[in-house]
């Protein structure tokens, strides 16, 4: 029998007491009296009086006998309420929970030890659907089935935001219960200032304590070239959270294929602090590069994996028409940085032409033949005082502009928007000197003009040609039309242009977090059967090739880091670093006052702590059982207090 099948019972109920006031009332008793006259004197003063008296004793007899069907309907309610009601328990299983609290003992422990003791005292027919960032169980689990599921928890790279969690509650049920168990790391986990859910939330805050961690953030060459020494400079950028304890030092270790190749002690440590150290990257055995940190209290994210890219060395050739530039010859003169050679037009070495990075082209009137068949990537192209305007617009797709040669030079500016200066400038002022040049050639259009007049003419401009980048002087680089290559911005200018060329990877390393990884591969098809693995796992990913990149998907949640290999049937495309996701390394919580904050903002949300974690807290039945028990007691005393005072002065 449901609660509308019940309403004409309740109704039928407050005809009770009606029906008794009345016919209590109509109870009569016989007084014999020698004179009536008496009587009738006082009946007509008291007949007001007694029908106030009815009337306020009916009114109190009736709020009493409503006031319990009340109370009788609602606990009724809410006991139908509870029992149809799913419960869902979220337990946040990223890094930061296993660490450790109270002596040896992880978050996640102290959690299990409160779920077996709660789950002890509730009734052994509830059920609960469990779910963390992996998703949530189809399955209903009950007690001891949900504090292994609980206990067999693995540690998961991705936190799934509370926001998130609460959406796909949204999803699954209309009205439910969430138990929500973490310690509320800033990073891993977000809570937005209102949440707009029909659920009853109930946060299970772990208490947290202080931890220093330090962590490696990121790596990178500081060029991806060596410099004269032979050696490359490697930044390795440090990140440190929590409480730093003064005058103390963090040893950093430098390993490669298990051989320590340099140690650097870190002292005055901050929040961010960078550790630099000279390695000989043609000297390497292997490419691969493990960092790790003496960080002793917490060691979840100690050790840091990177591949190193190959030695590299920029193959630059330059092409006159005769021996005309000294400039350019002694900028690339060092052998260690470049491998450069100079042909004059009669001694051309065609196959040293298509296998150059940087092909640099002077003095030729007209595009020379070689050019079309070049496949490197960028061509640098210096005019002469002369040149065919139609062979020059024809391959660089644009129109020139014939300048007058009679004209005087003009300070030529870097373009400081462009990155390639940003290695080059650390500070300009109005004192600053710059080169002087004439712009003999004008194209009318390009992609980026790196030197500009004061006209905001281009005097070095760049245009993409098919998968080419194609640089072009606006004047013959001779002191009679430009001081630019006795300048000292000619050195590095031309240096970044060869560096640029070079299409290098610059990443030495993946976070766990990121779903898709892209690798330059050389392949004219899609693989059929493309496999990742490690010392620890193979499994085959989700691909597909785009553009000439292998665009290749991580599984959801992937937390296995270390050195991989992107293998294709018997070869080897690609080798690769992984590491652990950096928000979980940064070690700060929610403090409890934003806690109750959030809670207070959002009244479906309730905030306990671990400790004070019970059945009551899960269930509201027995608080709100306890609170209705005190409210019927207080009503019955009212009610016979007041049923006394009317029957006596009234």
């Amino acid at each position: 029998m449901d609660m509308n099948s019940l309403t004409f019972v309740w109704l039928l109920a407050l005809l009770i007491p009606i029906i008794i006031h009345l016919f209590y009332f109509r109870r009569f008793k016989l007084i014999d009296f020698s004179n009536l006259s008496v009587l009738r004197e006082i009946k007509t003063a008291q007949m007001k009086s007694r029908k106030f008296k009815k009337i306020l004793l009916l009114i109190n007899r009736l709020f009493f006998v409503l006031m319990l069907l009340v109370f009788f309907l609602n606990l009724l309610a809410g006991t139908s309420h509870k029992s149809s009601e799913a419960n869902y328990i979220y337990v946040d299983n990223t890094s930061s929970m296993f660490l450790p609290i109270y002596s040896a003992q992880t978050k996640l422990d102290a959690i299990i030890d409160v779920a077996r003791i709660v789950l002890a005292q509730i009734d052994v027919d509830q059920y609960y659907y469990f779910f963390e960032g992996g998703g949530i169980q189809s399955t209903r689990l009950y007690g001891d089935d949900l504090v292994k599921n609980i206990s067999q928890l693995e540690e998961s790279s991705n936190a799934s935001s509370f926001s998130e969690v609460v959406n796909d509650l949204e999803v699954l049920d209309e009205t439910s219960h969430l138990m929500y168990f973490s310690d509320f790391q800033k990073n891993g986990l977000q809570i937005a200032d209102q949440v707009q859910s029909n659920h009853r939330i109930t946060l299970v805050r772990i208490e947290d304590e202080s931890y220093f961690n330090a962590y490696v953030d990121s790596v990178y060459l500081e060029s991806l070239y060596v410099n004269p020494d032979g050696l490359s400079t490697l930044n390795v950028v440090i990140g440190i959270s929590g409480s730093i304890i003064e005058n103390d030092s963090l040893p950093v270790r430098f390993i490669s294929d298990d051989q320590l190749i340099a140690t650097e002690l870190v002292s005055g440590l901050e929040k961010t602090q960078i550790v630099s150290i000279d390695i000989d990257l043609a000297q390497l055995n292997s490419r691969k590069l493990k960092i790790v940190l003496g960080d002793q209290r917490v060691t979840f994210d100690n050790t840091y994996f990177a591949i190193l890219p190959k030695y590299v060395q920029p193959v630059v050739t330059y092409v006159s028409v005769d021996n005309r530039n000294r400039y350019i010859e002694s900028i690339f003169s060092n052998n260690v940085l470049f491998d450069f050679k100079h042909f004059q037009l009669e001694d051309i070495d065609y196959q040293r032409i298509s296998r150059s990075d940087f092909l640099i082209v002077d003095g030729f009137e007209s595009i020379p033949s070689f050019l079309r068949n070049f496949e490197g990537s960028t061509v640098l192209l210096i005019p002469t005082n002369a040149i065919s305007i139609s062979s020059y617009n024809d391959y660089l797709e644009t129109n020139i502009m014939l300048q007058s040669s009679e004209g005087l030079q003009m300070q030529i500016l870097p373009n400081f928007e462009l990155a390639l200066f940003s290695n080059i400038f650390t500070e300009v002022d109005s004192r600053t000197n710059f080169p002087n040049g004439l712009s003999l050639y004008q194209p009318s259009s390009y992609e980026d003009g790196y030197l500009l007049n004061g006209f905001g003419q281009s005097f070095l401009s760049s245009q993409k040609i098919s998968d080419q980048s194609v640089l072009f002087f606006g004047s013959p680089l001779e002191l009679a039309y430009t001081s630019l290559p006795i300048h000292s911005l000619f050195v590095p200018l031309m240096y970044q242009l060869v560096f640029k060329s070079v299409q290098l990877d610059p990443r030495l390393s993946y976070l766990a977090d990121e779903r898709f990884l892209t690798f330059n591969v050389p392949l004219a098809k899609e693989p059929k059967a493309l496999i990742i693995n490690s010392a620890e796992i193979t499994y085959s990913p989700n691909y597909r090739l785009t553009q000439g990149k292998l665009l290749v998907e991580f599984p959801p949640n992937f937390n296995v880091t270390g050195y991989f290999n992107l293998i294709n049937g018997a070869d080897t495309l690609a080798s690769f670093a992984v590491n652990r996701a950096k928000s979980e390394s940064e070690l700060s919580f929610y403090s409890v006052e934003e806690l109750e904050t959030f809670a207070e903002n959002n009244d479906q949300i309730n905030l306990i702590a671990l400790s004070d974690f019970s059945s009551s807290s899960i269930f509201e039945e027995n608080g709100t059982a306890e609170t209705a028990a005190k409210f019927m007691l207080l009503l019955t005393i009212i009610f016979l207090v007041s049923e006394t005072l009317l029957a006596r002065f009234l």
